[in-house]
């Protein structure tokens, strides 16, 4: 059993290793394309859901098959490092969502301001024909 135990611990760390790396090439992002960051973010979400999941199977695993936890039930160190792995890239996968959602909301921010000056001139437009047919009909 120790061995399956292993195995599911080597899978971890791969899970963990890519959403590493999946962080890494968010960090690395510096365009203002905004599906292309939406995209990374999402991959980091799943590589962070799969780290869960595998981590999640190794602690049952190593819980209630190994036979070393039957003598002593606290979790094996490298159990304790996945989780704190864990933790630290959880938090930096949020840390890309805010940043992807201050990145629209920026975007957004500029379409409202690029639509509000194409506003304030046509208003201005129709006040100056406003004024150029009252003013016209004035003279008449």
């Amino acid at each position: 059993m120790d061995r399956h135990v292993h195995e599911i611990e080597l899978e971890c760390q791969e899970a963990c290793s890519r959403l590493r790396c999946s962080l890494e090439t968010v960090n690395r992002h510096t365009g203002e394309e905004a599906p292309v960051l939406e995209r990374l973010v999402a991959d980091c979400r799943r590589d962070a859901h799969l780290f869960l999941e595998k981590l999640r199977h190794l602690e049952l695993e190593a819980r209630f098959e190994s036979p070393a936890n039957a003598v002593d039930p606290s979790p094996p160190y490298s159990l304790v490092q996945l989780r704190q792995e864990l933790r630290t890239l959880s938090a930096e996968v949020d840390a890309a969502e805010r940043r992807l959602l201050i990145a629209n909301g920026g975007a957004r921010r500029e379409g409202l301001l690029g639509s509000e000056a194409k506003m304030s001139e046509g208003c201005k437009q129709l006040e100056v024909s406003g004024l150029m047919k009252t003013h016209g009909q004035r003279h008449k």
